[in-house]
Formats: structure tokens, C-alpha cells, sequence
């Protein structure tokens, strides 16, 4: 071998290929530590290093907690946040607020509007005396169900104040899921930030919040999200077909009762106890459902989706009317909630997926016409009442079903009005499948 390179070049390569190495493990090193798919502590227990600390209130570690509360001598609330913006993620941490306390966690605020974090991004509610965004609630988005499985044997009471809760929150493209102790409370699609920084809030002085074991993991970005989801099903192939022909209530099939018939070219039910179901014979998938509906005031109706029909549609278990009761067209379907009375902190308003997505607005007009409009695909649902989208969720317990209508007593001691009869009336009732 050629003298030269034994003794000068040789040596020289080894020399690089052992940098290159060193470098290579370094490399390695760095993305292991950002790697998506697992989980990285964002609080170290000891301080507040990763975070922007305000000038406003009291922030400080103890017992391996962030506590944060008011400081009277340079009054104001505040938030603290990361130093770095996440995308797309799954966060979870433990929290606890003082009896009557107001806090909560902002995720995708854009770090050059961090004025009003819960407009810029979005605001995780943390108040337990707040029937309009109670613990749990996308702020002014999609307020939570602080009960899960409301009017069933399984009823349970979400959280606490002045204990710890856990909170996942997940946010991947306009998806947006929180979980509290380990329940679904809310849920939303929405594109106005898919990027920014996270954020814990000093509310007032009457409030002190704390966080624990506040950790992220990450998912590579998405990308563009195409159309949203109704558009796609408006834009797809297909035609509007007529369910209910204006005359008789041919195609359609009666469970549990109620009085159904058609007047001058609308479906009247009528009952006076318990509830009855006017189902079509058909079953349908993926789909828009429209309608008009017009109810009495302080009635209560629905109408249900992919409800898989029992071999026998008489049979019934009235009582257990659990979440599980498949024979139950809320429950082994799905049931797009229709009530007309005003209660503040009711569980299910109308427009809501029965005990799945609440309601987020939807107000029904007394004794008038209200157009429903139901887009579904895959788990994917959202219902819009009188152009205005006021509930959004996805499910997988059933994907395909009949449609129908309900009619339901409800008692008056709850609604303040007294009724002989509970009358709500259906029409212009029509489908676009989709496949």
C-alpha cells in the first residue's frame, strides 16, 4: 500500500469519521430527546424554568407544585406560559382550585397575541360555579357536561374543588377533546389556532390554583386539513330525497307509542306520559338529515340517528335507560336533543348528542319553526339549528341506523309550565346520502 496514505491519509479520515460519529451521536441524542409519540415533562417540580413568568401575581414551586395566586401590591391577573409553541399534542396534568376559585389552561395561544389567550387560542375552563363554562369547558366554545351519563343509574359527578383532577386534553388539527378524570366533557372542531404556546391563568384574587405533573406528548403536524366536514358532505355526489311524502306516514314505523298522524301535510305526536319514537324503515349511514320542527313551549323531543332497530321494536327496557341500553333509540343510537324551556346548567340543551357532545348554543323559537340539520360521516357529527352550528362531536357506537322522530313528557315541576298534552310537530323532512 502507497506509503503516503497509510501515514497521512489514513490517520486524517479516522481522525474525521470519528467526528462525524461523535456529531452523528449528538444529533441522534437531540432528536431522541424531541421525538414525537412520548411523553416530556414540562414542570421539573423544582422551578419555573420553560416557562415566561408575568410581572403580575404570585408565582412560585412547592411540594413539586406550581401554585399561583393574587399579589395585592401589584394587583391583576395573568397567565404564564411555555417558551415553546406546540401543534399538535396530547397534554395531561392535575389541578386543584380553592372552593369558589376561577383558573384554567390555555393551549395554541400565538406567541405575538398573548393578550386575551382565551380568544387567540383556546381557554380550558377551571371554575365549579360557572353553569355557562363550568371545569371542563372550551371557553365560549363548547361547555362541558359536569355530569356524565345525566338521568341514568350510571350518573356520575365529574370533579371537585378544593381535590385534585386529572385533565388530557388533546388537540390534533381543528380537533380539540378534553378529558376530565378520565371522562369526555367537551369536544370541538375548530381552525382559528393550530399553533402556539400553553398557559396556566391567575384569574382574581379570590382564587388559588395549583398544577402538578404537567406533561406533552407530541404528533408530526398535520398539514392542510381540507375541507371541514360540511362542506364535504355538501359538495359530494348525491341528492336530497324525501323521507315523509306530506300525506301519510308511509315508510315509517312506531316505537314505545305516542300519537302519530299527519295534519295538513305535517307529522303531529302527542303523549301523555313517558316517551314514543316515529322511526323510518330505512337505515342510512353517512348523511345529511333536515327537517323542521315546531314544539310547544316547555315540551321536550328529539330526533335520533343510526339507531340500529332490535328484532323486536316493542321490546323495551324502560327503567334501565342506561348509556348502554342499546334498545333504547338515545342510546343505541344516537339522539339530537330537542327542548323548549330555558334552565340555566341543563345538562343536554337542545341541539345536543344525547349524554355525547353538548350544546353550545341552539336556542329553540316557542311555538315557531326551527329548521335541524344533522352532517354525519364516520364518528363524525355536527348539528346546526337555524344556520347555526351548536354541537359537534365524534362517537363510534353506531355508524349506521334509521332516523326518527320522538315525542316526550317531561315534568312540569322542571320546565314551569303545565301542559295536558306534550305536541310537537315535523315537516319538510328530507336526507342526502352519502357514500
Amino acid at each position: 500500500m502507497n506509503t503516503l496514505f497509510t501515514k497521512k491519509i489514513l490517520p486524517f479520515l479516522g481522525g474525521a469519521v470519528t467526528v462525524l460519529f461523535v456529531v452523528s451521536l449528538i444529533f441522534s441524542f437531540s432528536c431522541a430527546k424531541e421525538k414525537h409519540g412520548e411523553w416530556i415533562s414540562l414542570f421539573n417540580g423544582k422551578d419555573l424554568s420553560g416557562w415566561q413568568v408575568p410581572d403580575k401575581g404570585v408565582w412560585k414551586v412547592e411540594n413539586g407544585e406550581i401554585v399561583i395566586s393574587w399579589d395585592n401590591e401589584n394587583p391583576g391577573g395573568s397567565w404564564i406560559f411555555t417558551e415553546k409553541e406546540y401543534e399538535d399534542f396530547e397534554l395531561r396534568l392535575k389541578f386543584m382550585i380553592n372552593k369558589g376559585g376561577n383558573s384554567g389552561v390555555c393551549i395554541r395561544v400565538p406567541s405575538d397575541d398573548k393578550t386575551k389567550p382565551a380568544d387567540s387560542g383556546y381557554e380550558i375552563q377551571i371554575d365549579f360555579n360557572n353553569d355557562k363554562n363550568p371545569t371542563g369547558s372550551i371557553y365560549d366554545i363548547a361547555p362541558a357536561y359536569s355530569i356524565i351519563g345525566a338521568y341514568t343509574p350510571q350518573e356520575t359527578v365529574v370533579g371537585k374543588e378544593g381535590e385534585w383532577n386529572d385533565y388530557e386534553i388533546s388537540a390534533v388539527g381543528e380537533h380539540i377533546v378534553i378529558k376530565e378524570n378520565g371522562y369526555k366533557v367537551a369536544e370541538c372542531f375548530d381552525r382559528k389556532s393550530l399553533k402556539g404556546l400553553l398557559g396556566l391563568q391567575l384569574h382574581d384574587e379570590k382564587s388559588v390554583a395549583r398544577f402538578k405533573d404537567i406533561q406533552i406528548k407530541t404528533f408530526p403536524a398535520k398539514g392542510s386539513l381540507g375541507p371541514a366536514l360540511e362542506e364535504r358532505l355538501t359538495n359530494a355526489p348525491g341528492e336530497f330525497k324525501k323521507l315523509f311524502n306530506g300525506k301519510d306516514l308511509d315508510g315509517w314505523q312506531v316505537l314505545w307509542g305516542g300519537e302519530w298522524k299527519v295534519v295538513n301535510g305535517v307529522i303531529e305526536g302527542k303523549i301523555k306520559e313517558g316517551m314514543g319514537w316515529l322511526l323510518t324503515e330505512e337505515e342510512f349511514s353517512d348523511f345529511i338529515y333536515r327537517l323542521k320542527v315546531k314544539i310547544t313551549k316547555g315540551g321536550n323531543s328529539g330526533l335520533t340517528i343510526r339507531f340500529p332497530v332490535p328484532v323486536d321494536p316493542n321490546e323495551r327496557t324502560w327503567d334501565a335507560a342506561s348509556k348502554n341500553d342499546k334498545l333504547n333509540p338515545a342510546f343505541g343510537g344516537y339522539e339530537i336533543q330537542i327542548y323548549n324551556f330555558d334552565q340555566p346548567g341543563i345538562g343536554n340543551p337542545s341541539g345536543s348528542i344525547y349524554n355525547v357532545g353538548r350544546a353550545y348554543g341552539g336556542k329553540l323559537k316557542p311555538d315557531e319553526w326551527n329548521e335541524y340539520v344533522i352532517y354525519t360521516e364516520g364518528p363524525h357529527t355536527a348539528v346546526y339549528i337555524n344556520g347555526e352550528k351548536v354541537a359537534e362531536a365524534k362517537d363510534t357506537k353506531s355508524l349506521k341506523g334509521v332516523v326518527g322522530l320522538q315525542v316526550h313528557v317531561i315534568k312540569s315541576e322542571l320546565v314551569r309550565v303545565e301542559h295536558e298534552e306534550y305536541n310537537v310537530w315535523f315537516k319538510d323532512i328530507e336526507i342526502k346520502t352519502v357514500k
